[in-house]
């Protein structure tokens, strides 16, 4: 799955302001210092691929594979190094980046994007650090 789509569908919440910075696993080496400057951080980065069986019963192959991306989420508050207002600002940033994935279908996808699940990873220099995960399908086809 191209993740440059999901960039695109969630830039919007960057130009409202509900994120201050918007890249991909790339970008992934400038966060702390990004966290840092300004925030809340988010970085949209390739979780895993399962394939499922072939459900052809012809010599094609049609293989369902469903793919799980990340948004890591990085966000700061000035009150305090690492307390409730962390969560506090984490929380609508989630919501946005929520309704702004789940039912949507990227271009090249089967499925519709669904949420998959959510962690802490870890909390740094004042930053908590999250990261949701989200899923969607397609189907690879032999020619």
């Amino acid at each position: 799955m191209d993740l440059e789509l999901v960039i695109t569908q969630l830039s919007a919440l960057k130009t409202a302001k509900t994120i201050a910075v918007l890249g991909g696993a790339a970008d992934l080496s400038s966060a702390q210092i990004d966290a840092n400057n300004t925030f809340p951080v988010a970085y949209v980065i390739p979780l895993a691929d399962r394939a499922g069986s072939n459900s052809s019963g012809t010599t094609f192959v049609r293989q369902r594979v469903e793919t799980r991306f990340g948004v890591l989420l990085g966000v700061k508050s000035l009150k305090d190094a690492v307390s409730r207002q962390n969560l506090n600002n984490l929380t609508p940033v989630r919501k946005a980046i929520q309704s702004a994935l789940i039912g949507w279908m990227p271009a090249g996808s089967d499925d519709l994007v669904t949420y998959g699940s959510g962690k802490l990873l870890k909390i740094q220099d004042g930053v908590l650090w999250w990261q949701d995960e989200f899923i969607t399908a397609f189907y690879l086809r032999s020619q």
